[in-house]
C-alpha cells in the first residue's frame, strides 16, 4: 500500500483518539478502497463513494481549469470504479447534483454509509 495512505490512516486515527470527527477525501479505486478501510480500526466508520456517470465526469473535467485525471482517461478511471472497486458503504450517482445536494443526501443517508 502506498505510504501516503498509511500516513492518512494514522493521522485520522490520532484525530479520532482526540475526539475529532474526521473526513478523509481521496481517490480509492479498485482494491485500494478495501485495503485503506482495513487500516482504519475505529468505529463508527462511514464510507461514501461518489460515482457520477462517465458522461458527467467528462463534462465536469472539460469545465475545469486543470487536468484532474492526468494519470488516467475518464473512461479508464470510471471502469476501475464501476467494475473493480468493492461496493463498500454508500455509493451515490451524483451526476445531476450540486455539491450542496450531494452533502444533503449524504447526511440524510448516513446510516447506509456505515462500514463494519
Amino acid at each position: 500500500m502506498q505510504l501516503r495512505y498509511q500516513l492518512v490512516a494514522e493521522a485520522a486515527r490520532q484525530y479520532v483518539r482526540l475526539n475529532f470527527a474526521v473526513v478523509v477525501e481521496d481517490v480509492f479505486a479498485g482494491p485500494m478502497l478495501g485495503e485503506f478501510l482495513r487500516l482504519l480500526d475505529y468505529r463508527p466508520l462511514h464510507v461514501v463513494v461518489l460515482l457520477p456517470t462517465e458522461e458527467a465526469i467528462a463534462r465536469r473535467e472539460k469545465a475545469r481549469a486543470s487536468d484532474g485525471y492526468s494519470a488516467w482517461t475518464v473512461a479508464e478511471l470510471y471502469r476501475i470504479f464501476a467494475q473493480e472497486t468493492e461496493r463498500l458503504g454508500l455509493w451515490l450517482d451524483t451526476s445531476d447534483q450540486t455539491p450542496e445536494q450531494t452533502v444533503r443526501e449524504i447526511l440524510a443517508r448516513a446510516g447506509e454509509a456505515l462500514f463494519s
